[in-house]
């Protein structure tokens, strides 16, 4: 079958929080963006807009707000006025309050479905954006004229050109693969165990940070009466939060957080994330661009990792 030829300004591999926000950004100031993602853009199916809760700065909201995408993703998002940071067996706290200094809140928490349903809408009506989803690439070619990249898309071979290529396609990102970009990684033994609570009672926009001996959890205020859990914990122990009952689980989280945790009334579904520090040797390259865990793949116990991607 004969290839299929397209030209555009830029190329972005990868349709998760990252390379979707950046295709916005781009397509408002006039390029033409292929927006290229191996799985289909339902948010049921894409595994980056799955059951986690992301972390927003301030700085990265009001770049939400400047593209026009804060304003559907507002009614979601939970607003974190105190943060509260202890370590088991030692007394000191730390206690960080917006109120101390001047603002309305530190930061903010947004599930990733909701992230992803907004930037898929958002995308869908741009007209200098063509989603091409499910596509898989094949093979990079970099000349001093362009970049192209030979893809599987619609069930035939399509050629695509552009003059530059982003990689936003994750810590296994197979343009790095294809451009030959060594990285550095550094495996924590570690893993993040994930699971939405429901509680008795909460303080609103109140989140905790608690290290433990095991590693650290993070409870992150999800709505009016439950958080986001993430425990960041070795392998061994992380293999053990996957194999408890719900209120194992729960009787855990209370253990390490005492009163700080009013009673759990119900556990959400439990899913696991392998930790590596991973970083691309290079980021920039003729044409070629790496953003997101395509360049660093950090670990999540500062909650700065889309943070990070949306400086880039």
């Amino acid at each position: 079958m004969a290839e299929d030829h397209h030209n555009y300004d830029i190329a972005i591999v990868g349709a998760g929080a990252v390379g979707g926000t950046l295709a916005c950004a781009l397509g408002q100031v006039g390029y033409s963006v292929a927006l290229i993602e191996k799985t289909p853009t339902s948010t049921e199916q894409q595994p980056a807009f799955d059951e986690r809760h992301l972390g927003f700065s301030r700085s990265t909201k009001l770049a939400l707000e400047g593209l026009g995408l804060w304003q559907a993703m507002a009614n979601a998002a939970v607003a974190v006025s105190r943060i509260h940071v202890s370590s088991s067996g030692r007394f000191g706290t730390v206690l960080m309050d917006a109120a101390d200094e001047g603002l309305e809140s530190l930061g903010y928490v947004l599930p990733a479905r909701e992230i992803g349903r907004v930037l898929i809408e958002a995308i869908d009506q741009h007209p200098n954006i063509d989603l091409l989803a499910p596509a898989e690439v094949e093979s990079l070619t970099i000349t001093q004229e362009a970049a192209t990249l030979q893809l599987h898309y619609e069930q035939q071979p399509t050629m695509l050109n552009a003059q530059l290529v982003v990689g936003a396609d994750g810590a296994s990102s197979i343009i790095r693969e294809l451009a030959g970009i060594q990285t550095s990684r550094w495996e924590y033994g570690e893993s993040a165990v994930i699971a939405n609570l429901d509680v008795d009672s909460l303080e609103p926009g109140l989140a905790f940070e608690r290290f433990i001996d095991q590693g650290a959890i993070a409870l992150l205020p999800r709505s009016e009466s439950g958080f986001a859990a993430v425990c960041s914990v070795a392998d061994q122990d992380a293999d053990r939060l996957m194999q408890m009952t719900d209120d194992q689980f729960a009787d855990y989280l209370q253990q390490h957080m005492g009163s700080r945790l009013t009673a759990v009334k119900t556990v959400g579904k439990r899913y696991r994330y392998p930790l590596a520090l991973v970083r691309a040797q290079q980021s920039v390259r003729e044409r070629l661009v790496l953003v997101g865990n395509a360049a660093h793949y950090i670990h999540p116990v500062a909650a700065q990792g889309f943070n990070l991607s949306m400086r880039d």
